[in-house]
């Protein structure tokens, strides 16, 4: 091998946060807070975040990495206004 062959077998797939994984998502979320020595978001936040983000129009989106069909990880996207700009 030339070395620039992908060996490696995993399997990766990135997939929105629904409500059949949306406990994963906040299971990760508690996780880096532990990791990071942080409060983990409380019942109320975790209200917040399946409101905005599991809606028809959510107001941000969240997606879950999977290796091999276990989430590691996720990502969370704002959209801002553009007309939102500091003085």
């Amino acid at each position: 091998m030339s070395g620039n062959e992908n060996t490696n077998t995993e399997k990766i797939a990135i997939k929105k946060v629904t409500p059949e994984n949306f406990n994963k998502f906040i299971e990760l979320i508690e996780k880096l807070a532990e990791y990071e020595k942080l409060t983990p978001p409380d019942d109320d936040a975790k209200k917040r975040l399946r409101e905005d983000a599991l809606p028809e129009n959510p107001r941000n989106e969240a997606c879950l990495g999977f290796m091999n069909g276990n989430p590691v990880g996720y990502i969370t996207i704002y959209c801002t206004d553009k007309r939102m700009r500091p003085n």
